[in-house]
């Protein structure tokens, strides 16, 4: 039906990947989900004449679309498995998971690991130049201040 096709085991094999190193058992729960909600996407948006790898290809492609909060190719239907994915991952993780997803994206998009590996660095680091950081306020423990507010029922 297409010449080319998003190549979506290599994005499950990143994300396969990164939820073995995890080994946190709630994420690995959900990314299994995520895979077979996938796919059940994938038989309820193919016609008849696409074979079942072409759907699988597109509904991949979709959750990519869907991922990204400012594409408007964005499909409703996938953004609870979007969200409910995202909201799984292990507390100081969430570098590592977009990493990971980003990375799979990219070779799903036909970049060979290594070229997904410095896109991603690379995005990294502009995002961080482009003022994302922010500096959390200093406590110092042997100098406590209490600050009385006005406020509450009248």
């Amino acid at each position: 039906m297409c010449n080319w096709q998003y190549d979506f085991p290599q994005l499950l094999e990143e994300m396969d990947t990164f939820a073995n190193t995890l080994n946190d058992i709630a994420f690995t729960q959900t990314w299994i989900y995520t895979q077979k909600m996938i796919a059940a996407h994938a038989e309820a948006i193919r016609p008849k004449e696409m074979s079942l790898t072409e759907a699988l290809s597109l509904a991949w492609s979709q959750f990519e679309s869907t991922f990204d909060e400012n594409d408007d190719d964005a499909i409703l239907a996938l953004a609870g498995i979007v969200i409910h994915l995202v909201n799984t991952v292990p507390l100081g993780q969430t570098r590592a998971f977009h990493d990971a997803i980003e990375i799979g994206f990219a070779r799903a998009r036909g970049f060979s690991k290594e070229d997904a590996q410095q896109e991603r660095l690379a995005a990294s680091q502009a995002s961080y130049h482009q003022g994302h950081e922010f500096e959390l306020p200093t406590f110092h423990p042997s100098n406590p201040v209490l600050t009385v507010i006005d406020g509450g029922k009248s």
